[in-house]
């Protein structure tokens, strides 16, 4: 995933993701790979991270799995290139500092609910300059949603996303997405104080 803001001003904010994840053949086991390159003015930062699950069944057929993720982010700053006259600024700052995050997901074939703090250690960057508000600070996410059959060949899928961080407001994402013979979903996203989007999928496949 790649998202550019603001095209066109110089320092724009700039993100790029790579996600993959997979369960492991025959196994209660699933593990996974996080890139982050993440760019605004002169500030950079690059994480990497690693994630193990272990699903437990139940006879419901439900799942309970627990995730864990390990990793690093890379944070680079390049103040001389600001100022150099403005103590603020008074040298580039390069620093990496682990992490570790955690989350608990159960769902069966027509509800799921899950929690997770994916970046539990608090950092502040550039920690040599008392001036410095540069933090990763941690954040919570509450995901729950629910599929109700309408007919044969319609499905009515409302789910909720709700994410916390000290110091700003609780946002919420409020989704509802109609099925359409278990192949095509259209549907709309409510953001709280920030936007209405259009949601399309199509499944290719069962896999």
């Amino acid at each position: 995933m790649a998202r550019k803001q603001w095209a066109g001003l110089d320092g724009a904010p700039s993100t790029q993701t790579l996600s993959m994840h997979s369960p492991i053949k025959y196994q209660r086991v699933g593990i996974g790979l996080l890139v982050i390159n993440d760019k605004i003015g002169v500030t950079k930062q690059t994480g990497l991270y690693n994630s193990y699950s272990y699903r437990i069944p139940f006879q419901n057929g439900g799942r309970l799995a627990f995730g864990l993720q390990i990793g690093f982010t890379a944070f680079n700053a390049k103040f001389s290139q600001v100022s150099s006259t403005d103590p603020t600024f008074a040298g580039d700052v390069r620093e990496i500092h682990p992490n570790v995050g955690g989350g608990v997901f159960y769902n069966t074939k027509l509800f799921y609910v899950g929690f997770s703090a994916p970046q539990l250690i608090q950092h502040t960057f550039d920690r040599d300059n008392i001036d410095s508000d540069a933090k990763m600070v941690r954040h919570y996410f509450l995901t729950t949603g629910y599929v109700f059959t309408l007919n044969r060949e319609l499905k009515l899928k409302p789910s909720l996303l709700v994410k916390g961080v000290s110091g700003a407001p609780v946002q919420l994402d409020v989704n509802l997405n109609l099925l359409m013979k278990e192949v095509l979903w259209v549907g709309l996203s409510w953001r709280s104080f920030e936007s209405v989007d259009a949601m399309l999928q199509f499944q290719i496949s069962e896999k």
